[in-house]
């Protein structure tokens, strides 16, 4: 049976882990170049960064991200959190600025 002390040890140590996670994400800030619809139906974003332009997906079935990047146009500009899957980055974050 676990303590109260250890419990709470525990869960400052699982809020810690949470934000590490986010702290430690690739994010990326720039204006959106190109706003198009993948054959599968998901949406691909282009933007230009200070560094250049990279291609960012973001999946249909997360539909929150989904419903926000449709309204996206070209000119708006985004911050997002990525992670990387099979050499493409796909948006785990979105927020238009």
């Amino acid at each position: 049976m676990k303590s109260p002390d250890h419990q709470q040890l525990m869960s400052v140590i699982n809020k810690l882990v949470i934000q590490e996670k986010w702290q430690r994400a690739p994010k990326k800030l720039g204006k959106v170049v190109n706003n198009a619809v993948t054959k599968k139906g998901n949406v691909a974003l282009e933007l230009e960064t200070a560094k250049g332009r990279c291609k960012v997906y973001i999946l249909q079935k997360n539909k929150n991200l989904y419903e926000t990047a449709i309204r996206i146009q070209q000119g708006d500009t985004v911050s997002v959190v990525l992670r990387r899957y099979l050499g493409k980055m796909y948006c785990v974050k979105l927020v238009k600025k």
